[in-house]
């Protein structure tokens, strides 16, 4: 299994130095998420990040083709990836913040299946799939038995499309610490899952999904993404807990061997911008731990 890290284009110098040492620690993949009005610039940022590194491959996650069109799009990934081969990678998706901030729609999966994956399309066109389930196993094998499905009805081998998820990890030997600083990622997916069921009647979601639409009270404010200090007190520590690999490293060993189990290939924890003690534990007590570990 591959632990990847988040992080979000800003305050240059404390990006520059994380994503060195996200290198360093052994991060397998460096995913930046873009959003104009909170964030700085995607491509800039990426710019940097690899002419910073060495060997660290840099991604968009996830860029989308309401806000950039798509030819721009492949513009920016193709200028990068001549000049670093191999160490470029293109997300993209309906549009989040990004869409959302501007107050407008989405792309729908319609327009997306010209230009990007969504799950089961996502099985039929992509090389790397991100979902956002949490981390509960019973979410993660829903997610990752819907991408190979797409993958074996485009005719597709899908062993060779791998699942990555987007969450939150904190560690430390304080939980309650832990799940302090990682309760953003439960309400973050909420916004999207209440999306899904409301416009998706058969969407076929686990219980473990669902519930947390009945727990969303409001819209998701992206401007306070990871303020511990935002009271989220309506999700229970059972819910924090099935949506961030929180707590001790034998205790995150544990969760992320149960989701290799269930098929998912890479987790991509968010948002690591100055957080070298924390990759430090990880590339000290985590990576090792589960690189071996066979999806």
């Amino acid at each position: 299994m591959k632990i990847s890290a988040q992080f979000m284009p800003g305050d240059l110098p404390v990006f520059l130095e994380a994503v060195r040492k996200a290198e360093e620690a052994g991060y397998a993949r460096a995913y930046l998420v873009e959003g104009q009005l909170l964030w700085r610039d995607i491509y800039v940022y990426m710019t940097h990040g690899l002419a910073a590194t060495e060997r660290i491959p840099f991604g968009t996650a996830v860029t989308n083709p309401r806000t950039r069109h798509y030819s721009v799009i492949a513009s920016a990934h193709a200028t990068l990836a001549e000049l670093y081969p191999g160490r470029v990678v293109l997300g993209m998706g309906r549009g989040d913040n990004a869409v959302r901030t501007l107050g407008l729609k989405q792309v729908s999966t319609k327009q997306l299946r010209e230009t990007a994956p969504k799950l089961r399309m996502a099985g039929a066109v992509a090389d790397i799939v991100m979902v956002q389930v949490g981390v509960n196993p019973e979410a993660v094998r829903w997610a990752v038995d819907l991408v190979r499905q797409g993958a074996e009805e485009a005719g597709r081998d899908p062993d060779e499309v791998e699942t990555t998820l987007y969450t939150a990890m904190w560690v430390s030997d304080d939980v309650a610490e832990a799940r302090s600083m990682t309760r953003w990622a439960a309400a973050c997916a909420a916004n999207h899952i209440v999306d899904v069921v409301r416009n998706v009647p058969d969407h076929g979601m686990p219980e473990a999904l669902t519930r947390l639409a009945e727990l969303r009270s409001d819209h998701y404010d992206y401007a306070s993404h990871l303020d511990p200090s935002v009271e989220r007190s309506d999700y229970p520590d059972e819910v924090i807990d099935d949506f961030a690999f929180n707590g001790p490293p034998a205790r995150i060993v544990e969760m992320l061997q149960a989701l290799a189990a269930v098929g998912l290939d890479e987790v991509a924890p968010c948002y690591l911008n100055g957080r070298l003690e924390e990759m430090e534990i990880v590339g000290r007590e985590i990576i090792p731990a589960v690189s071996a570990v066979a999806a």
